[in-house]
């Protein structure tokens, strides 16, 4: 769609093709309650790229007008996840999400409660993974080494991650800046959130009464809002307790499928209870 301004003509992108940096910029100003409209006009200059000064030339009634008009990324169930693209003649495949491993789903876990909008690259860089061609001894495989801070704690479960590696993941995320959209990102994500809460229910792992107060020992879910170790510290004091605290089998538990990080979950809380009798 092309927009005159002033004899100046832009062109008003589709949503669906936004950039992960547009996208994000928008659907911040768009969280606020009342958006106002100076918030409208910011919007514009995103989608169209052009200077706040020319979109001031345009009346306030058809900048409403066409702001209305706009289809944002509210609905996005209608369209169908990719599950493989090529960037730049390199072909990257969505993951088995039945097949996720501990380390990808704490990763995951770790970016979604933190700021999304400025993580997308790094959780597209976990979603999505790169095929090794036949003929590259490169290694594609990324290997995370996620360092979190919980209450001004910082924590490392593993330092496997060498440089190679590293730089492999930096240029992977900044290739998806590029050339992803902001709308396929935004899917992919309501996709495994759409799993995790299945799987969630599958294991009882989703609690609709109002949590209690768990002794310290216990493992449970991150979600509990108790204050009991692990919703203190999260998948940490998980891993810590399954693994005894040995970076061994730490290593180990994080290659492991998260349905048996989930079933050991399940396990210690039904132990524990029936102790309780």
């Amino acid at each position: 769609m092309i927009i005159t301004i002033d004899k100046n003509e832009y062109t008003l992108p589709r949503i669906e093709d936004l950039s992960i940096d547009k996208g994000t910029q928008i659907e911040q100003i768009r969280e606020k309650d009342n958006l106002k409209l100076k918030d409208i006009k910011r919007i514009f200059t995103i989608l169209l790229d052009c200077p706040l000064v020319e979109i001031n030339k345009v009346e306030e009634r058809q900048i409403r007008l066409l702001f209305d008009n706009l289809i944002f990324f509210d609905n996005t169930a209608q369209f169908p996840v990719i599950k493989s693209f090529y960037i730049n003649g390199r072909e990257f495949n969505l993951i088995d999400f039945e097949n996720m491993t501990v380390k990808e789903f704490v990763d995951l876990d770790y970016f979604l409660t933190q700021d999304v909008y400025n993580n997308y690259s790094e959780i597209l860089n976990i979603l999505y993974k790169p095929i090794k061609s036949k003929n590259s001894n490169s290694i594609y495989t990324n290997t995370y080494n996620r360092i979190k801070s919980f209450k001004n704690r910082t924590l490392c479960y593993s330092s496997n991650e060498t440089a190679t590696t590293k730089q492999i993941k930096t240029e992977n995320q900044e290739l998806f800046k590029e050339h992803i959209s902001y709308f396929q990102a935004k899917i992919v994500l309501f996709c495994f959130l759409d799993w995790k809460r299945s799987i969630y229910n599958d294991y009882g792992l989703t609690r609709e009464e109002e949590p209690t107060e768990e002794t310290e020992e216990e493992i449970i879910v991150a979600e509990d809002n108790t204050e009991s170790m692990s919703s203190y510290w999260g998948f940490y004091h998980i891993l810590q307790t399954v693994s005894r605290s040995n970076i061994i089998e730490l290593d180990v538990w994080m290659q492991r499928n998260i349905k048996e990080l989930l079933k050991r979950i399940v396990y210690e809380e039904d132990k524990l209870a029936f102790q309780k009798k």
